[in-house]
């Protein structure tokens, strides 16, 4: 009865499971290296203030860790500054006003949506212990299994360091990263692989 139970449940455990982040495509300027930023901003184009601060707050988190000085957008923009207003304009006029050397913005290119919902249904498991008169006993031999959603959405990001005010690309990276959990996961794992590639690309200078 337990096995069965595991193996119908299986698929729903693996939909609640896991996120990737793949790299897909990586630049850097060969004669920037160990550039030191003061103030290096991040800042999200997005449509939703919850995403947007939640990426921008990731890599911030792992930039400083790392020990490189970031500033999440969100801490000096307008927060309705989303993808369809925040202007070059008021971009370069809000980096300015507070003095940062260096921008990374993130955008989203592109998204694909595979998943598929599976309904719920009743699983018939038989047993030896049953009676041939027990009606209700072998109607407790029925396992209800919940509905469930498999597949995930992928979402293609790009991530630019720009020098400020000079407005220099610096480094490039494209990313392909999965949803098979939450958003938040998502969103932490795409930090960690966009800043790791920084980081070895060895243009920002660390401690």
């Amino acid at each position: 009865m337990k096995k069965s139970l595991i193996f119908i449940l299986m698929p729903v455990i693996l939909s609640f499971c896991g996120t990737s982040s793949h790299i897909s495509g990586s630049w850097h300027d060969p004669e920037a290296e160990d550039i030191h930023f003061s103030n290096l901003a991040i800042v999200a184009i997005a449509s939703h203030l919850d995403v947007r601060k939640a990426t921008e707050e990731a890599f911030e988190q792992q930039l400083l860790k790392k020990g490189v000085n970031a500033v999440a957008g969100l801490e000096f923009l307008p927060p309705h500054a989303t993808k369809k207003d925040l202007t070059k304009e008021i971009l370069t006029e809000f980096l300015a006003l507070n003095k940062m050397d260096g921008v990374i913005t993130i955008s989203l290119l592109d998204k694909e949506d595979d998943r598929r919902h599976v309904p719920g249904r009743y699983y018939y498991v038989p047993t030896d212990d049953v009676p041939l008169t027990d009606y209700y006993g072998q109607m407790a031999n029925y396992i209800y299994a919940p509905g469930y959603t498999y597949g995930s959405e992928s979402f293609f990001l790009e991530c630019n360091l720009y020098s400020f005010p000079a407005g220099k690309l610096l480094w490039s990276v494209q990313t392909k990263t999965r949803q098979l959990g939450s958003m938040e996961d998502a969103i932490q794992d795409f930090a960690k692989t966009a800043v790791r590639d920084l980081l070895q690309s060895d243009v920002v200078a660390r401690p």
